[in-house]
């Protein structure tokens, strides 16, 4: 998380990751629907004009690799508005 020092606004980035592996995953149903992987990452932007409005815009990248070795990428974009009163 990185808020920016000088601008007119409250600004600020953060991110995240996060990695996922089993071993024995194998052992547990069938290889094409049991995961052996996963890695995920998001990037946020925000920003509060005002102290009472914050708003915030993310991409997220799932990427599930499955037993089989068939790998699933899932990007996901959001958008959020908060009333802070």
């Amino acid at each position: 998380q990185y808020y920016f020092p000088t601008s007119p606004f409250r600004m600020w980035v953060s991110g995240n990751y996060s990695h996922m592996s089993s071993n024995n995953s194998h052992f547990y149903g069938s290889a094409t629907g049991t995961l052996s992987v996963e890695d995920w990452f998001d990037v946020n932007f925000f920003v509060a004009p005002t102290p009472a409005l914050r708003i915030g815009i993310e991409y997220a990248n799932f990427n599930n690799q499955y037993v089989d070795g068939q790998h699933a990428i899932n990007h996901r974009g959001q958008l959020s508005g908060f009333f802070i009163f």
